[in-house]
């Protein structure tokens, strides 16, 4: 397997510099691009786009050769690259998931004119499908990299540093946050528009599920040294689901993309669910895609320049011991837009210096490793810090020490890194009273009746998202805990009602006695403060059991359900939704040659 040389190796004596053609060279990743590559490869550089004018002014600032090109003229691509006989073809345009029924035209066409094809693409369909054009790569003695953008090279070169040394890897989560300042061409616009509220197959507890694009609002907070930035984002579609669970043994992939401006960020999620329930088709056309852009036109003076990228990995180390590692990069000073080009640069740069990659088309996966982007970002406002932490879970964190006293199934049970499934059955009663439906009806508790029954344990940071299904019956709650807790406490919330639970660990089981709680804000008095009755045991079979009843405070009963869980099965990785080793990986990885333990 060929190692990629770094960036800043010495370059051979070449007779003629290699040329590079960069199709989209006039757009806002494009004309960046263009400009690093003329700085720091050579000046032959050709801008081709659509406008001859604008290619011609960008051009006259910065050098370079213009082209009037349209990458859908298959005719006109044919004969420029008989004329110019690029060393390098680069897509820079997109958006690429329009690129109607032969989208691999452009990269074909390149490959056969024995040319290196690289494009910016971040849609899942069209950077697995390349590999389509495996074989003719490897004819050619040529390479057909998709995806040398943000997603999935920079994201799988930092969990490929983050990964190293773990031997269990729970989560690889990443998340894009934009400045608001930052350029917003039609391609990036018509590219988010297309997602929000359509659903696509994620990666959660080793098991496939189904997400909708723009759900699932997460903050996230980006720092580096004494700078820090906070902001929300949602699930996104990215080709990492497909990408990285058999790459890294992952049982959970997460990316979330997001706006600095709230306002935008709740608009996109409420598009999101109004698309989920039907009520519109799709964001996805020109009525939406003109509003959109006019919306981005009339706030671009808002927020700020300032941009992030966040990759964490978690899992567990050679001491078995839980541990979080994130990767951070911090773009000031409007330099945002130049991250997307890092990869597409670091490549391009290295086969024009003589460097002859691995033939072969597929994902941009390993062919940059985290070292090269650092190195390519190094002349940019641009900051990264990495950091290694511990990652107890949320029931470790609340019990300490006592969480072994706990039998070896609920101490199981409660080790939630990413997301943890199980399923079981179980039998409901419900309470009859006007005081037992009103909170019932609050909590959204099932109705009485035998179950079958799937819990969803989500690890958010701190916190813990459980999702109970009982039947067709939904109902959440999630758990906290502040920093200042006293030991043994955690926060349930059910919708509007919180309660602070003092949780009792011993041999026999967990204990979740309600202490106070509140409604939203309110406190809840006494008299209004339901009682928990709830305890956690391991039956015959080693399987946890479950029996959780609620009370009013009068004694009635509002509901109480008892049952039985087991971990939900976790395939073979043989099943998972990509090959482990990649065709087109040049930088080798422990798990490439040693599969991580299961």
């Amino acid at each position: 397997m060929t190692e990629p040389r770094t960036c800043d190796t010495p370059a051979p004596a070449q007779s003629k510099p290699a040329v590079i053609l960069v199709i989209g060279g006039t757009g806002v990743f494009g004309t960046r691009l263009v400009r690093r590559l003329l700085a720091e490869v050579g000046d032959a550089v050709i801008v081709a786009g659509r406008s001859v004018q604008k290619a011609e002014t960008l051009c006259a600032q910065i050098g370079g050769t213009a082209l009037a090109l349209d990458r859908n003229d298959a005719s006109a691509v044919a004969e420029a690259l008989a004329r110019l006989r690029p060393a390098i073809v680069i897509d820079a345009a997109g958006p690429f998931q329009h690129y109607g029924d032969d989208p691999y035209r452009l990269a074909r066409q390149t490959l056969e004119a024995s040319a290196h094809y690289i494009d910016l693409a971040d849609d899942r369909a069209f950077v697995l499908g390349i590999t389509q054009l495996d074989a003719l790569a490897k004819t050619m003695n040529r390479v057909a990299l998709a995806g040398a953008s943000s997603i999935p090279a920079i994201s799988a070169a930092a969990a490929d540093t983050l990964s190293d040394g773990l031997i269990d890897i729970a989560e690889v989560e990443s998340a894009i946050i934009p400045g608001n300042r930052a350029p917003r061409g039609l391609s990036v616009i018509r590219a988010v528009l297309a997602q929000v509220g359509q659903t696509f197959d994620g990666w959660a507890g080793g098991q496939r599920v189904s997400i909708a694009g723009w759900s699932r609002p997460k903050r996230f907070t980006a720092r580096v040294g004494d700078q820090a930035i906070s902001r929300w984002a949602c699930a996104f579609d990215a080709p990492d689901y497909a990408l990285f669970p058999a790459r890294y043994g992952a049982r959970d992939v997460r990316f979330f993309a997001g706006l600095e401006l709230y306002a935008l960020q709740f608009g996109l999620w409420v598009g999101s669910h109004l698309v989920s329930a039907k009520w519109l088709r799709s964001l996805d056309s020109p009525l939406w895609i003109g509003i959109a852009k006019r919306v981005a036109t009339m706030t671009e003076s808002f927020g700020t320049d300032v941009g992030a990228m966040v990759v964490s990995v978690r899992g567990r180390d050679a001491e078995n011991q839980p541990r979080r590692r994130t990767w951070t990069l911090l773009a000031a000073a409007g330099a945002g837009p130049d991250v997307p080009t890092l990869p597409a640069f670091s490549i391009a740069k290295q086969i024009a210096s003589g460097w002859t990659p691995k033939p072969g088309a597929g994902a941009c996966i390993g062919a940059v490793s985290l070292s090269d982007i650092e190195t390519a970002l190094a002349p940019l406002t641009i900051e990264t810090a990495l950091t290694d932490e511990a990652d107890p879970s949320l029931f470790t964190r609340a019990l300490g020490d006592e969480i072994q006293r706990l039998p070896d199934a609920l101490r199981d049970l409660h080790e939630v890194q990413g997301t943890r499934l199980f399923h079981g059955d179980a039998h409901v009663e419900r309470g009859t009273g006007l005081g037992a439906l009103l909170y019932a009806w609050v909590g959204r508790f099932p109705k009485a009746g035998h179950y079958t029954v799937n819990v969803e344990m989500r690890r958010d940071d701190t916190a813990e998202r459980w999702t109970r299904r009982f039947g067709k019956h939904v109902f959440h709650s999630v758990l906290s805990r502040s920093e200042n807790e006293e030991p043994g406490v955690v926060w349930e919330r059910f919708g509007p009602l919180r309660f602070q639970i003092a949780l009792q660990a011993t041999p026999a089981g967990l204990a979740f006695p309600v202490r106070r709680g509140a409604l939203g804000p309110i406190p809840l008095p006494r008299w209004l403060l339901p009682v928990s009755d709830t305890l956690e045991s391991v039956g015959d079979d080693g399987c946890p059991r479950f029996d959780v009843a609620v009370r009013l405070a009068n004694g009635g009963l509002v509901v109480r359900y008892r049952g039985r869980l087991q971990p939900h099965p976790i395939p073979p990785t043989t099943d998972w939704p990509a090959p482990r080793r990649q065709e087109n990986s040049h930088s080798p990885r422990t798990s490439d040659i040693e599969p991580p333990p299961q």
